[in-house]
Order: C-alpha cells, then structure tokens, then sequence
C-alpha cells in the first residue's frame, strides 16, 4: 500500500508539472489553507469495540486476576456476562486538516488536504447476578466504549465556475487514502475501569494477565473515492473561506471489519491564494 500512494502522489505531482510545461503561457498559481469540518460517519456499526472478536470481555470478566475486586464493588461472586451491544455507533466529530491547491488557470486546480479525526463510541452491557431475593435487580449495567483515530489524504481535480470577481461555485473529485488506529476499547463496572483491547496474551484467563503485554497496533490502510462542491468568497485579495461539502466513499479497515461506507464532511475552509485574480 506504500508504494501505491507513492505512486498516486507521483503520479499527480508529474501531471501537474506536465500540465504547467504545456501550458506555461496561462497565468498559475498556488493556494494554502486550514480546514475545520465536521466528520459524519456512515451507519455502519462500530460493533468492533462491543466486547466480542478480537477485543474479548471475558479475558477481564473471566479472569481470576479481577475476580475479587469485580465482586466486591458489584455486592456478589456469582456474576457472568449478560447482553453485550449489538449496534454501537460512531458519534460525529470536528474533522481540522490542511489543504493546498495549485492552479493550472482559472478554472481548473489540484489540490491535497491532510485531515485527521478522533471517532468515538459508546453503549452498555450486561453483568447477570445470581440473587434468590426477588426485591432486588438479577442484573447490573456497565459502560463500554471504544475511541480510533484516523487520517486522511485526499487527492483531487477541482473545476471552478466564477460567479463575479469575488466569488465561485466549484465541483471536485479524487481519491482518498486513510488510515485508522484503535486507541482504546474499555469498560466500567461502578467505580472500576478496564481495557478489553487484545495484546496478544495466548492464555487470556491466567491469573498473571496482563503482566505481560505488547504495544499491538489495530487498525490499517483503506482506500476510496471523493467528490463534492462548494463555493469561495475572497473578502481580501488574497484571502477567502470557502464552504463546501465532501463526500467519501471508501474503505476503512479493524481486525475483522474491512468495509466500504458513505461519510459526508461539511467543511469551512480559510485559504490564502498567491496571486489575486482581481
């Protein structure tokens, strides 16, 4: 996958070279901004962190290392898993990033934006108690929640209409790459907290774990497309915002949960343009 984005970086980079030798009488120019958008993420689940696969509950529910402390805040020793979550979502985040465009004339540009977002989920599940006394709940509810971080590398083609010499509409599209890392998947049971998130232990209910544990990165490499529009309003020479909306198709890879989805980015963006057309 790394030579492939070095190849698409490449790729682009030489097209716009070639295009700027071809076409060296038109007027270029380049482009800086920083971006501020908010990330919603598709209706896929995010049941990766629900306590099942890879990340296991019971490598802390059913270990005899937390045993005694798991009993004493819930009140009782005879205690299994109920219910795990069974439709977590991702919760919509602000998205910042950087973008640079170069223009190849007035109405056609490259551009690449560098973004990055921090997802979160969260939901309950069950903890069943053994308790004759019909007064009292047969059950406790405890937190889980998940947290992954992910970047974003876009690569694309903007076509730019002007509407006055202050202002343009615009259509884009490209390729994305992303990456995505699992931060943390733990639960709360009252007062106690617990990560749930594998670090490769083979005999997940010996009494030593976690002694011994390893920095095991989840997570990968995913591809996709984008596209959208927007419009661009200069209030300075060379200064403008411009507010448009992003669309990606694409692949974003956990352990198990390799999937394509639909994510919508709205996004305000504050740019500096080298040169003013005006």
């Amino acid at each position: 996958m790394r030579y492939r984005t070095l190849f698409l970086i490449l790729l682009l980079t030489s097209s716009m070279t070639a295009t700027s030798q071809e076409e060296g009488e038109h007027y270029s120019w380049w482009e800086y901004g920083i971006n501020v958008g908010g990330f919603i993420p598709d209706n896929y689940s995010a049941n990766f962190y629900n306590g099942e696969g890879d990340n296991d509950i019971t490598r802390v529910l059913y270990n005899d290392r937390y045993d005694d402390e798991i009993s004493a805040e819930l009140g009782y020793y005879n205690y299994s898993l109920g219910e795990l979550p069974q439709n977590m979502k991702y919760s919509a985040e602000v998205m910042p990033g950087l973008h640079v465009e170069y223009h190849r004339d007035s109405s056609m540009s490259y551009f690449v934006n560098f973004q990055y977002v921090k997802l979160q989920t969260s939901d309950v599940f069950r903890i069943e108690l053994e308790i004759q006394d019909e007064t009292f709940d047969d059950y406790v509810l405890g937190d889980i929640y998940g947290s992954e971080e992910r970047v974003y590398i876009d690569m694309g083609i903007r076509k730019t209409i002007s509407i006055d010499e202050k202002s343009s509409v615009y259509l884009m599209g490209g390729l994305n790459i992303n990456n995505t890392t699992v931060e943390e998947n733990k639960i709360n049971i009252g007062r106690l907290t617990y990560s749930i998130k594998t670090n490769y232990r083979q005999n997940l209910t010996d009494p030593g774990y976690p002694e011994i544990e390893y920095d095991f990165k989840q997570g990968g490499i995913g591809f996709g497309v984008l596209f959208g529009g927007g419009a661009k309003f200069f209030f300075q020479d060379h200064v403008y915002v411009a507010l448009d909306m992003t669309g990606y198709y694409n692949q974003t890879i956990l352990p198990g949960k390799e999937h394509f989805g639909l994510q919508l980015v709205p996004l305000f963006r504050l740019g500096y343009q080298s040169e003013t057309l005006f």
